[in-house]
């Protein structure tokens, strides 16, 4: 597969030493705009890596899975998780087994085929480039992720559709897909007459093998061809097992080839809904197929809530109805009609052409379909991360509810049930019963987020949305701010104060307004709005202005009047929370840090928010001495451009003796507090 790689915006500078590697790709490419990655197997030290090329100039790269790759690359220091809730890569890598990330020159990476591989991988590339030829784009690319696993050309809005709707599993090919491939070939032979039923057998253990290879190679495709070609040699041999204990065996297998898939949610997820059904078997024997299709959905769905809110802190309810109803309909609508348009795409034009109209009409209206009930029956329910005890006592009320159900005690199975949703409940109302706030400064980098709660979720308000740049697509909000409220379970901001209008301090506040139901909205009287729901109250303050929330009482320091530059407009609070006084600057320089200095000559913090990340032009000894604060929080990215913090800033404040928390350092800081008495605390060790 050849790749066109496009001149990259940006790109890190890594001090190391370039290295040379050689190795067998063992993931299908991902080709993004402006760079290429890929998994790497080391063929001298049979380590796995991360490979990532970014590029400067268009250079064409002949890659696939299975080809022998040599570069030259730097190893690069993976990034862990610097927030609560996010996603951790390094902790990622670990579990997948890899021991590193490896950034390698674009120009210097050459690749070939293996012989068997090649024929393969040149065959799978022929067909992808007649289906693109045959079909309209958007019908080759359903075509192209449901067969071939090459989901490049998938909408990224129809990938978060289905995300938010728990239906990701029927964009990847699974053992779904390879059970109605072989039902399919099956049929197809037998209805002929060409092929014998030992014929058919023989010739599915051969074929199987190579469609994985032909399918991406996706663990999940994996694993259903090596189930199937179990039960085929099984059957052949005339051996008859039960299928838990051929699943135990591959299990094993696997975990013996690679024991880091035991943390794989893929591996998770497939086994765990394959030995919920198989030990549910009873209550799928004579019942009518829409009831085992009813019956297979609720089992699945209620065997990986768990595991879901464990990585992903929420949970739609009304997907487990839906996909009761939208799983058939794909599995035995769609993917058997995608299935046929690859086995037809040679036909003549106007029969391929009648063929993709319909297929263009019945997607069109099953995607309408979905998208509808997004819009108006879309519910979110935010739990937070889940413990362990929460896991365990939910999944010994799924033993019993299953237990129940196929003795068909039915009043025990809906207390049961009843006690599992109980038990959910009881952990996403904790923070509302507990007497212990927060406030937290997450790490968005060179920007400001701050979040405060109050004991029992009383109110929790957010001061700034970072986002990075104009160019950012609300990555700090998808990857930083979203992950976090939601592992602490919340899913309303009460109030979002915004201290002056620049990206880093409020590139997110739409999204934060749109998916947290921001009640109120406290903005500068220089900050105009270009757009805002009108079920949020506006509100604007200024120097003087006093706002309270759950008996807590914020004083506006700043602004006075409009500044001519944005930062000298910043919000300036002071408050008391928690057994401690605090100070949010925003932004300011030292000439209103002074003038505010002057206008509240007794004013004093025990905590600073150092302003604008720890600029020289902001943070004078003077402001320092009169406020006398005991800790200073700074907001700054890592290894940023602007040498924040000063190191004049930092000179100050160990010269008075203040303790400094700083999320280059320590990504995301932490004040936890019970009545007037609390503990700092840092993310990173």
């Amino acid at each position: 597969m050849t790749f066109s790689i496009a001149p990259a915006s940006s790109m890190e500078v890594v001090d190391h030493s370039s290295e040379n590697w050689e190795g067998r790709v063992i993931s299908t490419p991902i080709n993004k705009k402006n760079y290429l990655q890929f998994n790497l197997k080391d063929l001298h030290t049979e380590e796995k890596w991360r490979v990532t090329a970014f590029h400067e100039s268009i250079h064409e790269v002949e890659i696939d899975i299975g080809s022998i790759c040599t570069f030259t690359a730097t190893k690069e220091p993976v990034q862990q998780a610097r927030n609560p809730g996010s996603f951790d890569f390094a902790e990622f890598l670990q579990y997948k087994g890899f021991s590193g990330s490896l950034h390698a020159d674009a120009q210097s990476i050459y690749c070939r085929d293996t012989k068997g591989l090649y024929a393969i991988n040149q065959f799978r590339g022929s067909v992808i480039e007649s289906l693109n030829n045959t079909y309209s784009p958007s019908t080759a690319s359903w075509v192209m992720t449901l067969v071939l696993g090459e989901d490049k050309g998938m909408d990224d809005s129809i990938v978060q559709l289905f995300q938010r709707w728990n239906l990701s599993h029927l964009l990847a090919i699974s053992g779904l897909h390879v059970g109605l491939c072989i039902a399919f070939f099956t049929l197809l032979s037998i209805r002929t007459g060409l092929l014998t039923k030992e014929t058919i057998r023989w010739m599915l253990i051969v074929l199987l093998p190579l469609y994985s290879i032909i399918a991406g190679g996706a663990p999940s495709v994996v694993r259903a061809v090596w189930m199937a070609e179990v039960i085929l040699l099984m059957t052949w041999f005339h051996k008859r097992w039960p299928v838990t204990d051929i699943i135990s065996f591959l299990v094993v297998i696997f975990l013996l080839i690679d024991p880091f898939l035991a943390f794989q949610l893929g591996f998770q997820f497939s086994f765990l809904v394959t030995f919920s059904l198989l030990l549910s078997k009873k209550l799928l024997q004579n019942i009518s197929s829409f009831r085992t299709l009813l019956h297979v959905s609720i089992i699945s769905q209620l065997t990986l809530i768990p595991i879901q809110v464990h990585h992903f802190y929420i949970l739609n309810p009304v997907s487990i109805v839906a996909n009761i109803f939208l799983v058939p309909i794909f599995s035995f609508i769609l993917l058997p009609y995608c299935i046929l348009l690859v086995m037809v795409y040679w036909l003549p034009f106007p029969i391929t052409s009648l063929l993709d109209q319909f297929f263009t009409i019945l997607n069109t209206i099953l995607m309408r379909c979905v998208q509808i009930l997004d819009q108006f029956l879309y519910v979110e329910w935010v739990i937070g991360e889940i413990s362990l005890e929460v896991g365990v006592a939910y999944y010994v009320l799924f033993v019993a509810f299953m237990y129940f159900w196929q003795q068909q005690m039915y009043v025990k199975t809906l207390v049961a049930s009843t006690m599992m949703v109980v038990v959910l409940m009881a952990h996403s109302l904790v923070p509302y019963l507990s007497p212990v706030g927060r406030v937290t400064m997450l790490d968005v980098g060179q920007g400001d987020t701050i979040i405060m709660e109050w004991p029992y979720r009383k109110h929790v308000l957010m001061i700034d949305a970072a986002g990075k740049t104009i160019n950012d697509n609300g990555e700090l909000f998808t990857y930083a701010i979203k992950p976090y409220l939601h592992s602490r379970g919340i899913g309303k901001v009460d109030t979002l104060l915004l201290t002056h209008k620049d990206r880093d301090h409020m590139g997110s506040a739409e999204q934060v307004q749109n998916q947290f139901n921001v009640e109120t909205l406290l903005l500068n009287p220089f900050y105009q709005l270009d757009n805002t729901p009108e079920k949020i109250n506006v509100r604007h303050v200024q120097k003087g202005d006093t706002f309270i929330i759950e008996g807590t009482s914020f004083m506006v320091l700043h602004p006075t009047y409009e500044a001519g530059e944005k930062n000298e407009n910043s919000i300036v609070l002071s408050t008391k929370l928690g057994g401690k006084s605090w100070l949010f600057t925003g932004d300011i320089g030292k000439e209103m840090e002074l003038e505010i200095m002057h206008q509240y000559p007794e004013l004093t913090a025990d905590v600073l928010k150092v302003a604008h990340h720890g600029s020289r032009f902001s943070t004078s000894s003077l402001f320092l001495e009169e406020l006398n604060p005991s800790v200073a929080w700074i907001s700054v990215g890592e290894k940023n451009a602007y040498g924040h913090p000063a190191k004049e800033v930092i000179d100050l404040l160990v010269k008075e003796e203040v303790h400094i928390m700083r999320t280059d350092q320590q990504g995301a800081v932490f004040y936890e507090f019970k009545e007037e008495t609390g503990t700092f605390y840092q993310y990173l060790p």
